[in-house]
C-alpha cells in the first residue's frame, strides 16, 4: 500500500512524465509527419491537434505540479524545496506560451490564414511554432527528470 508521500511522488513524476512525453512526441513525430502534407491540410491538422492538446495536456501538467506542491507541504526531507521546481517550470512554460507563442497561434487558428498570409508564411509559422514548442519540451523534460531524481532520492 502506498503512503500519501509515495502516492504524491508517483502522481507528480508520472503526470510530468506524460506531459513531457506528449510534448516530445509533438516535436519529434507529429510535426515531421504533418510537414509531408499540402499546406492547407498541414494547417488544418496542426489546428486540430493544437485544439485537442490544449484540452488535455495542461490538465496532466497541472496534476504533476499540484502533486509536487503538495509534496512540498507534506515531505520533511532535505529535498522538499526541490519539488517546487516542477510547478515553477510549469508556470514558466505557461507564461512563455501566452507571451511568445499565443500571438502567432491565434493567427494560425484562423481558417482563412493560407489565403490571407500565403502558403510560405503558414509553413514557416508552423515550423516556428515547433521550434518554440521545443523550449516547452525542454522545460517539461527538466521537470520530469527532476521529479524522477527526487522520487528516488527522497
Amino acid at each position: 500500500m502506498f503512503t500519501l508521500i509515495e502516492g504524491l511522488k508517483f502522481g507528480a513524476t508520472s503526470a510530468m512524465g506524460l506531459f513531457a512525453g506528449g510534448a516530445l512526441y509533438i516535436n519529434t513525430v507529429e510535426h515531421h509527419s504533418r510537414r509531408t502534407l499540402p499546406v492547407k491540410a498541414q494547417r488544418q491538422q496542426w489546428a486540430n491537434s493544437f485544439n485537442m492538446g490544449k484540452k488535455c495536456l495542461p490538465s496532466i501538467g497541472l496534476i504533476g505540479a499540484g502533486c509536487a506542491t503538495a509534496l512540498f507541504f507534506q515531505e520533511d526531507s532535505e529535498y522538499k524545496y526541490y519539488w517546487l521546481s516542477g510547478p515553477v517550470l510549469f508556470l514558466l512554460g505557461g507564461v512563455y506560451s501566452v507571451v511568445v507563442m499565443l500571438p502567432e497561434i491565434n493567427i494560425l487558428l484562423d481558417k482563412e490564414v493560407v489565403e490571407k498570409k500565403g502558403e510560405m508564411w503558414v509553413r514557416g509559422a508552423i515550423d516556428r511554432w515547433n521550434y518554440r514548442h521545443m523550449f516547452r519540451t525542454f522545460i517539461d523534460s527538466a521537470a520530469f527528470f527532476t521529479f524522477l531524481y527526487l522520487a528516488m532520492k527522497s
